[in-house]
């Protein structure tokens, strides 16, 4: 029985030092303090086993357990400050180095001073500074990008089937604005990459500054009875049915859209 209650205590101390460990290794300050509590159950439970023992140590068992709590609480201190979280990335998209994709268009309609937008298999060529609106879906402005001296600004709309704003992108910054919207997220893998996630971790829409003056961008939008407008890296769909053919447009600044994508359901 007492190698048994000293296993118990072993194994508790090995899972507390794993959670302290993971502590220093670039979690979040949040999920540090997920991993130091759920790690710290293993002392519960130790002193629970303990507990349950005719022989029953009251004091050194108490005594053990706020040791152990101080000591998380101290290790979450030091942990925070002297290996402190990642930063998340915030700001403007920077141009990645991509491989340049393959444009449908032809070699006189874009200048070396056009911003090029990627939907699906539709190009769109802004004619100066900007702000350019690639896509409309239906009566509504599903996507609005700004060159800024830092990079690339997005604005991003998505809306239900009353015409209701889910959620918003306002200079690449999320906003939820539904009740199913708390399922989304945004993410930033990398200073190129601006996502939205929903909690399968599907991607409800994505974009990417693949290479100086070219930006791709993909998700699902949707706009009261329009069907929703899925766009992938290579197509457009709209319910289920792909959109045939590459179109190619070019837009000035503040034209209203380049690509309207409208079918009633």
């Amino acid at each position: 029985m007492m190698h048994r209650a000293i296993s118990v205590w072993v194994l508790a101390a090995f899972i507390w030092l794993g959670a302290v460990a993971l502590a220093f290794v670039g979690l979040t300050e949040i999920m540090r303090i997920v991993a130091i509590a759920v790690m710290t159950g293993a002392t519960l439970f130790a002193c629970a086993y303990e507990w349950g023992q005719k022989e029953k140590n009251w004091r050194g068992t108490v005594g053990f357990l706020m040791l152990i709590w101080m000591a998380s609480a101290a290790i979450l201190f030091f942990a925070n400050r002297l290996v402190p979280p990642a930063a998340p990335i915030r700001g403007p998209l920077i141009a990645a180095n991509d491989q340049t994709p393959k444009l449908y268009c032809s070699s006189r309609d874009v200048g070396k001073s056009d911003f090029v937008m990627l939907v699906g298999n539709d190009t769109v060529i802004g004619k100066g500074q900007g702000p350019f609106t690639p896509v409309q879906v239906g009566g509504c402005s599903a996507l609005r990008i700004a060159q800024a001296p830092g990079g690339v600004l997005v604005d991003a709309f998505s809306y239900d089937s009353s015409n209701n704003l889910i959620f918003r992108i306002s200079k690449n910054v999320f906003e939820g604005l539904d009740l199913f919207s708390g399922f989304l997220k945004e993410e930033r893998p990398d200073r190129s990459t601006l996502l939205i996630t929903d909690e399968h971790n599907h991607v409800a829409f994505g974009v990417r500054y693949l290479h100086r003056g070219i930006v791709r961008v993909w998700g699902t939008f949707k706009c009261g009875d329009t069907r929703p407008v899925q766009v992938t890296d290579d197509t457009v769909l709209i319910g289920r049915t792909p959109q045939a053919g590459h179109e190619c447009v070019s837009i000035k600044s503040g034209a209203r859209y380049g690509l309207l994508f409208r079918s009633a359901s």
